[in-house]
């Protein structure tokens, strides 16, 4: 099909960097996520996302052609799917999933899964922004748009949407403060025990109620405990425990193939381990989450190509077990986090809390295993690992932390008979 070009600028004017319409709609849903996505570059998939993305599959098909605006009126029954559109004035671009004629006007509709909500708009407003947003884009190509609709796969109704004045201004000022804080480079704080938190299939990385609780307890910490008005409130337990948002580990597991002249194909959503053409066992692949390849063992494109795209790490090695290399698919796109990491890296100060935070940690998980599993315990030495604990969290330096985790390991594994 032959699509809209963007609008571009006239004489010198600079060039903006356009946003995509998808993540305005993602702004007006949750700051934090747009910048998650449009500025840090992270994305995963749930449930959700798979399903949108199928019921997308045939919109996402690029079909039809868009007539020039003063031709509208030639075409009544204009269908074009999967229409890019462009301009620097508002500084977004679209892909509108189907361009639908009227008359002599044009009206985009959007594609959603689920069915709608049940609010007095029809639609909740990041939905409704999104379509005004198509319909303004479709404006400054020339064509006349005054409503846009949306189509709710699950229940195949349609949604009718008007560009008022007041949705347009809406979608104005989100656009302004998207860039705003894209430009701003710090990314807002989560929602704060938002019902919208369990479906986003970022929650595993934003972690909201984690990242609230520790900025609750650092705003804590930095507050005048003299001045009673600086004090701020101590949460309940209820409401500073973290909800269960994701699940507490993951039940994938590695797969090992150790067999001599064996190979790894993929079949549907299953690894196959065969020998000469035979197959003798298999992994489904939603419970693998590496592939350790010993010595001479083969590995299929298409299984590479499906565990790269699903984040599956493969592990090469040689007969005898020694690391060969490692197979994963491409770096993390978060710059903002690497810098970060680097930048962390090089405070001696901030390397010693988290070292102490961990060894700490460690030696308590020692105690605990013990206290549960050892038989004929010595107190001395459930008393010598809680010590052990205690000089951990008011270490000095890293070289006495070493020591301290050392002394703690000794005792440890000195409960172990052989």
């Amino acid at each position: 099909m032959t699509t809209e070009p963007a609008a571009t600028n006239q004489g010198n004017q600079e060039s903006v960097e356009q946003i995509p319409a998808r993540m305005i709609n993602e702004y007006a849903y949750c700051p934090r996520l747009f910048y998650l996505e449009h500025v840090q570059g992270e994305w995963a998939h749930n449930a959700d996302t798979l399903d949108g993305r199928f019921v997308h599959r045939r919109v996402d098909e690029e079909h039809g052609r868009v007539p020039e605006p003063e031709k509208v009126v030639e075409m009544p029954r204009l269908h074009a799917r999967s229409v890019l559109l462009g301009s620097d004035e508002l500084g977004v671009t679209a892909r509108v999933d189907v361009i639908e004629a009227d008359d002599e006007r044009v009206i985009p509709v959007d594609y959603k899964r689920g069915a709608p909500p049940d609010v007095a708009e029809g639609a909740y407003e990041p939905e409704r922004v999104q379509v005004c947003l198509q319909g303004l884009l479709l404006r400054e190509h020339g064509y006349e748009c005054d409503e846009g609709a949306i189509y709710f796969a699950e229940t195949n109704q349609r949604v009718r949407v008007e560009l008022t004045d007041e949705l347009v201004a809406r979608t104005r000022e989100l656009i302004a403060e998207a860039r705003r804080v894209a430009a701003n480079r710090t990314i807002p704080p989560p929602l704060v025990r938002s019902p919208k938190c369990p479906r986003c299939s970022l929650v595993g990385i934003c972690l909201p109620d984690e990242t609230n609780l520790l900025r609750e307890a650092t705003a804590e910490g930095l507050a005048d405990e003299a001045t009673a008005e600086n004090e701020l409130p101590c949460p309940s337990k209820a409401e500073a425990e973290p909800r269960r948002l994701i699940p507490a580990r993951d039940d994938a597991l590695a797969v090992y193939v150790q067999g001599q002249g064996y190979s790894v194909g993929l079949r549907d959503e299953v690894l196959e381990i065969r020998e000469k053409g035979k197959t003798v066992s298999d992994a489904r692949l939603l419970e693998t989450n590496q592939l350790c390849l010993f010595g001479n063992v083969q590995l299929s494109a298409q299984a590479l190509h499906e565990l790269a795209g699903r984040d599956v790490p493969i592990i090469h090695m040689s007969y005898g077990g020694w690391l060969t290399a490692v197979t994963t698919p491409p770096p993390h796109k978060n710059i903002e986090l690497r810098r970060r990491q680097f930048k962390a890296a090089d405070d001696k100060e901030f390397c010693l809390r988290l070292a102490r935070a961990f060894v700490s940690g460690k030696i308590r998980n020692a105690r605990t295993l013990l206290r549960r599993n050892a038989r004929e315990l010595p107190r001395e030495t459930l008393v010598r690992l809680a010590y052990a604990r205690r000089d951990a969290e008011r270490a000095a330096a890293l070289e006495q932390l070493l020591g301290i985790e050392g002394a703690a390991a000794r005792d440890y594994f000195a409960r172990f008979h052989v």
